[in-house]
């Protein structure tokens, strides 16, 4: 395993980071994704494709919002708060499709109701 991935980032790759390198990207992601990826797992009840997606989503923000990123310090934990935030919106997004759902099932039931009627 690359040393840097033992004993985390030094500060000019901390640098490289926030400037979206690629390469110190890549290492961030050998270095954090399993524990993102079984956290998400276990946020999901083991929904593998789910936590993949989110996964991935996370990583994208994450590259997305490097920039801004003030300290090497908390790599991890800003990932899995990024990780977190994705899976509200995923379990949001469900939540608005369920809802969605029922009220055209309604609106079938209604209409069949009508066309019973006729």
């Amino acid at each position: 395993m690359n040393e840097n991935l033992k004993k985390g980032l030094t500060n000019d790759d901390f640098l490289r980071f926030k400037k979206k390198d690629r390469i110190v990207f890549e290492m961030i992601f050998k270095m954090y994704s399993k524990d993102i990826y079984n956290f998400l797992l276990l946020k999901t009840h083991y929904n593998y494709d789910i936590a993949e997606d989110l996964l991935n989503d996370t990583f994208l923000a994450a590259y997305e919002g490097a920039p801004k990123l003030s300290s090497n310090k908390n790599i991890q934990s800003w990932l899995l708060k990024i990780a977190y935030r994705k899976f509200l919106a995923h379990t949001r997004k469900l939540s608005r499709d369920e809802k969605y759902m029922k009220v055209i099932q309604q609106d079938v039931m209604n209409h069949k109701e009508i066309c019973d009627e006729i």
